[in-house]
């Protein structure tokens, strides 16, 4: 369903009487910002032009063509007033649109936080969905511990190996991230070899932007 359209250039704010299971945007390269805010719960999401093209198309088989969508919820939340405010930042229309839900009713907002990680520090991530790694380096790696116990060593550009047992590949900041939607994964350790800002998704439920699912 299309929801409107962003100018050249600008942002457009739009209210709608539900919470969609997802996004899309044409021309998300464009995008600098997505705000989305539940009356009564808080903001739910708040992408920047980094975590956008970072965590875009989570679990998205096929890519339409200059289309890229972003994960709210694991259905649609009714009954909530959901406003969305997007920012466009170059000199082209963007068309934005709510995505079909294959779920019914949802319980979980699909929340993002940042996290600054030190250089060199060995810091943990448990009981993530999307652990996003858009600002690491080649050199960077991370220590994976799956759920039966097994640990394996992961530079950053093996991620994408993991990465496309869920998803397509495109050869850009999108690959880089770890998808532990259905927990297999129970520690990632990132060592960053410059300290940096991570990104981490998680399921929070609806009413309550605590603790997820995990």
């Amino acid at each position: 369903m299309l929801l409107g359209n962003i100018g050249a250039s600008a942002t457009t704010t739009l209210t709608i009487p539900f919470v969609p299971q997802a996004l899309a945007f044409s021309n998300i390269q464009t995008i600098t910002r997505v705000v989305v805010t539940v009356l009564g719960d808080g903001i739910i999401a708040d992408y920047d032009a980094v975590s956008l093209a970072n965590l875009k198309n989570t679990r998205v088989q096929g890519i339409v063509a200059n289309y890229a969508e972003i994960m709210l919820a694991n259905g649609i939340v009714k009954g909530k007033t959901c406003t969305i405010e997007v920012t466009n930042g170059v000199t082209a229309a963007v068309a934005f649109q709510t995505v079909y839900s294959d779920s019914g009713q949802a319980s979980l907002y699909w929340g993002m936080s940042r996290q600054t990680v030190l250089a060199g520090s060995g810091t943990d991530f448990t009981k993530f969905g999307v652990l996003g790694l858009a600002n690491s380096s080649s050199t960077d790696y991370a220590i994976v511990k799956f759920g039966d116990g097994a640990v394996q060593r992961f530079e950053r550009d093996e991620l994408r190996i993991m990465l496309a047992k869920f998803q397509c590949i495109e050869n850009t900041l999108n690959d880089f991230k770890i998808d532990n939607i259905d927990g297999w994964i129970s520690t990632v350790t990132f060592y960053p070899t410059t300290s940096q800002l991570v990104f981490i998704q998680k399921w929070l439920p609806v009413g309550s932007l605590v603790e997820g699912a995990f």
